[in-house]
């Protein structure tokens, strides 16, 4: 029974069918079931001691975040912190596992990736009438495509990116254990959404992470990141940002502002009040160091920075580094604390935990079916 829970819990992550509204705000299925999975494990199993550290941290993050709002005295958006509890509780359900349930999961993560894919193709093509003219016309008339109230479905555009990259990088895995073209084509699909909606972001994402694979099979990954920071200090020194989206360019200098003003930040969900206070721009950061920056200061970047550089560390695979590259790029176009809920820190689990059991579960079914 839990097995196939585990399974449409991983097939709903990437397939966000809304349940309910309140207060202008879409909870999803997921997070129900989420919810109601956690409950059944913490009342029949014992979580295992390897997740007490991430735990530990993230509780560390609720705490000084919450003491930091009530020094600044801004307004609590108790959205964020219950993002960030989803983070806790999909650390404390993920721990409880058996090897069998991380492999549902993960298979629902792979199988529903592509069902949603097609399901946005379809929409923007038929529903929306989709063109190529209307989008370099005014790219925001297909934004928010399935947050309208008449939509079954609950998904941000900066979401997109990170949902499919899920569903990608498992597909991947499969791909690398059973050598079938299959799993390829499904990942070549689910980019097509990003390519028809031109996401900067997660263009860029898979662009780096596939001149990254090129670097790791010549050997040469760490000549990579030094070209990389060459190119990113000369981006920062010679060019003009505002050119290419003058508000984000106003949200990333504001942000460094307001974090240069307070190092020890603001309080966890008052990024947005603190920027419009700066800029009369009432949006998030949209990019995840800034967003602990500005919220839990220093001491968030170095909790983030610390979790991508433990992932890395975790999983030494060429393939696994550059999904976690591709994620980072991702994260730094995009609200990840008000979107992305925990797929960021979920997708760092599964690189630096559980991907090397689900290739060992998919190595052995692809061994029965080929004795068969």
């Amino acid at each position: 029974m839990m097995k196939y829970l585990c399974y449409l819990l991983g097939a709903l992550m990437v397939f966000p069918v809304k349940m309910l509204e309140s207060g202008g705000v879409n909870y999803k299925l997921d997070e129900f079931l989420l919810i109601f999975v956690g409950v059944v494990f913490l009342c029949a199993r014992h979580a295992r001691a390897a997740m007490f550290g991430y735990a530990f941290f993230v509780l560390l993050y609720l705490f000084y975040g919450a003491m930091l709002v009530y020094i600044s005295g801004l307004v609590v958006n108790y959205e964020v912190f219950f993002r960030l509890l989803q983070i806790l509780l999909i650390i404390i359900v993920m721990s409880m596992m058996s090897d069998v349930e991380k492999t549902a999961m993960l298979d629902g993560i792979a199988n529903w990736g592509p069902v949603f894919a097609l399901l946005m193709v379809c929409y923007l093509v038929f529903k929306l009438d989709y063109s190529a003219s209307v989008l370099l016309g005014s790219q925001q008339h297909y934004k928010d495509f399935f947050n309208g109230k008449e939509s079954f479905l609950s998904v941000h555009i900066n979401t997109v990116g990170t949902v499919l990259l899920l569903s990608i990088y498992v597909n991947v895995l499969k791909y690398q254990v059973t050598g079938r073209a299959i799993y390829l084509v499904l990942c070549i699909f689910m980019l097509l959404p990003p390519f028809m909606l031109l996401s900067k972001g997660d263009l860029l994402a898979v662009s780096l992470a596939l001149v990254f694979l090129g670097f790791a099979r010549l050997s040469a990954s760490y000549l990579f990141f030094v070209l990389l920071a060459i190119g990113g200090v000369i981006a920062a020194v010679f060019w003009d940002f505002s050119q290419f989206d003058p508000t984000r360019e106003t949200l990333y200098s504001t942000a460094l502002k307001a974090f240069v003003q307070n190092p020890f930040g603001y309080g966890i969900g008052t990024e947005s009040q603190v920027i419009f206070a700066l800029s009369g721009i009432d949006y998030p950061a949209h990019n995840f160091l800034l967003s602990a920056a500005l919220e839990t200061g220093i001491f968030g970047v170095l909790f983030f920075v610390s979790l991508v550089f433990y992932s890395c560390w975790r999983n030494k695979s060429p393939i696994a580094r550059a999904f976690l590259l591709a994620f980072v790029v991702v994260g730094s176009f995009g609200n990840v604390m008000y979107f992305y809920k925990y797929h960021f820190v979920f997708f760092m689990m599964i690189n630096a935990f559980f991907d090397k059991t689900y290739c060992h579960s998919v190595q052995l079914r692809s061994q029965r079916l080929a004795a068969i």
